[in-house]
């Protein structure tokens, strides 16, 4: 039914196959609700859809009767097909994306007898006849893993031993697997793989006696064994379940009643409310965006069970949150033509692909004409194939080294596709640092050096297109080496006490700028020493001057207009002052320290 498309059926398998063949689902996709232009449309229904190496592979009754197609990723446009006598209803890829692998009800493809099942060289696109796999019935659908190609569907017998509904076949020679012996009682409809773990869904009521609500599980460990993981039926009249996908955490089902819904590998319980519509739904993917899609032929209206007062104008397609159950109704598409509607899905990293029975979708709301196949571009990656542009300055032209911020100011920011907010910004300031500007519209830095500086800033949109480096003005950054110097002003009173109790003096910088003036004073009285404390404002006895000045502490003295400075002393006396002076300058450049002695006699 789709095949291989199981590429992103778990986190651990997507990455590990899509490598091998060059395909990588999307992990935050924001799907348009029209379609993009395809250079070629089919001519009949398309049921299986696959993702390969920049190519889109397609099943179904592509001339009318029957076929397989290679398509360009990029373009749409037929790049090959091979005629079938019958409908094409599964497709699956070998890990090396060498082999594709067709099943459906056929008889024989490009004139080469195949009963139910194909190999074909990719590289040839020819029929592979040395492949004898078969299957008696219609294939609805594949997967290929390891040394297997595990067949589902409508089938009673696989590799020409009666097996009903499921079996395996060896992925090189076609002969069937002898280990893998599972029957059921009626048709098995859809197959999802993660880890060892694979996945049935269909009409049956029983895997080997066993009974089963319409999913059950095999784990392909060496032997192969039916689990007894068996979810309740997802609601009394789903009698036949379409498709199946797996994320890894979750099982999500397509079913007929009307209904689609997910349930926990891990147990087995349904993970969120059953998803109700007007038809069928008959297909279901998850590329790994947060939200599974499902197909079908249910038309103006789809909701949560119990919920049908909030149904959204769904048609064919829907897109539900696999976290949460609640529908997307941000995601409308409308396809043109009820039934039999979508039965097949897939993705690349730019679109989302469609297939089914539908004869055209709806643009700019008319009918394209487009019939059979639509994909629905992410616009952050199909269109967008330029780099964003921008313009920046810095705000100045000089700036001190360890001091100066630099402030980068964007003029102008513009990508064709990403939205101004989501181009991301990354700064190289021209000294060997950079930056990521994460958001406002200016970003600062500081050099540690001197020299001639340009920032240059790369602009990458949401597509990963990178801008050249985009030059800002240049900034001239100088170094301040030297200390302030600083000076005292003397009173006219030199031996008065009251004269002495501020202190006063000049500070200059030809770099920078003076930052600070501190002092430390000490008094000898008599034969002991006291250090100011500035904190207190008192006087701290100690036995020699040394004493005194470790006792003492700073003073910050108050900086005026015309680069004067001035601190005050409490609590002077009659005796011998004696104190120091430095300044620092912004960058930490410290003065020499100046120091005055004075003999104060007179109150």
């Amino acid at each position: 039914m789709r095949g291989a498309r199981r590429f992103a059926l778990s986190v651990t398998a997507a990455g590990t196959v899509a490598g091998l063949i060059g395909f990588a689902a999307p992990a935050h996709a924001e799907y348009r609700a029209e379609p993009r232009p395809l250079a070629w449309n089919p001519a009949g229904p398309v049921h299986a859809t696959l993702a390969g190496d920049h190519v889109v592979y397609l099943g179904g009754k592509l001339n009318g009767t029957g076929g397989i197609a290679a398509v360009s990723a990029a373009t749409g446009g037929l790049l090959w097909m091979l005629p079938a006598d019958k409908d094409v209803r599964a497709l699956a890829l070998s890990p090396d994306g060498a082999t594709l692998y067709a099943g459906g009800s056929f008889t024989s493809v490009d004139g080469v007898t195949h009963r139910g099942v194909v190999a074909i060289d990719v590289a040839q696109h020819s029929v592979i006849s040395s492949w004898k796999g078969a299957a008696a019935g219609t294939v609805r659908d594949l997967v290929a893993r390891g040394g297997d190609v595990y067949v589902a569907g409508k089938v009673t017998t696989v590799g020409g031993a009666p097996q009903r509904g499921i079996g395996a076949l060896d992925a090189t020679t076609g002969k069937r697997d002898p280990a893998f012996t599972f029957q059921a009682d009626n048709d098995v409809l859809g197959l999802a793989i993660t880890g060892n773990q694979l996945i049935l869904a269909g009409s049956f009521t029983a895997i080997d006696g066993s009974p089963r609500n319409n999913l059950a599980s095999i784990d392909l460990s060496s032997p192969p064994t039916l689990t007894d993981w068996s979810p309740q039926k997802l609601c009394s009249n789903c009698d036949q379940y379409w498709d199946v996908q797996t994320d890894g955490t979750n099982a999500y089902v397509a079913t007929s009643g009307n209904a689609a819904g997910a349930f926990r590998l891990a147990g087995g319980a349904p993970a969120w409310p059953t998803i109700r519509g007007t038809g069928d739904f008959q297909a279901a993917w998850v590329p790994g965006d947060g939200r599974v899609y499902y197909g079908g032929h249910f038309g103006e209206g789809v909701w949560v069970s119990g919920q049908s007062q909030n149904q959204v104008a769904a048609k064919q397609l829907v897109a539900v949150f696999t976290a949460s159950g609640q529908i997307d109704d941000k995601w409308l598409p409308r396809q043109i033509g009820a039934y039999p509607g979508t039965w097949a899905f897939t993705s690349t990293p730019d679109s989302l692909w469609v297939g089914g029975d539908f004869t055209g979708e709806e643009v700019n709301g008319t009918n394209n004409h487009k019939p059979y196949l639509a994909a629905y571009p992410d616009p952050n990656v199909v269109t967008d194939t330029q780099p964003p542009t921008g313009m920046f300055d810095t705000d100045r032209a000089t700036a001190w080294a360890k001091l100066t911020e630099v402030t980068l100011v964007q003029k102008a920011i513009h990508d064709n596709v990403t939205p101004d907010k989501k181009i991301a910004r990354t700064v190289d300031w021209g000294d060997g640092t950079s930056a990521d500007w994460a958001s406002g519209t200016a970003l600062s830095h500081v050099y540690k050096s001197g020299g001639t500086f340009t920032p240059r800033v790369t602009l990458t949109d949401e597509a990963g297109n990178s801008s050249a480096p985009i030059a800002s003005s240049a900034v001239t950054v100088k170094v301040d080496s030297a200390g302030p110097v600083v000076k005292l002003d003397l009173p006219r009173r030199a031996h008065s006490v009251a004269a002495w109790k501020t202190l006063r003096g000049t500070a200059t910088d030809a770099g920078t700028g003076v930052k600070s003036v501190s002092l430390k004073a000490v008094e000898k009285r008599g034969k002991a020493w006291y250090g100011y404390h500035a904190k207190t404002h008192r006087w701290v006895k100690a036995a020699t001057k040394a004493k005194a000045f470790a006792k003492s502490t700073r003073v910050t003295a108050k900086i005026g207009a015309q680069h004067t400075w001035a601190a005050k002393l409490a609590h002077l006396h009659q005796g011998t002052l004696v104190y120091k002076v430095w300044a620092t300058d912004q960058v930490t450049n410290r003065s020499a320290t100046v120091t005055h002695h004075a003999s104060l006699t007179r109150r």
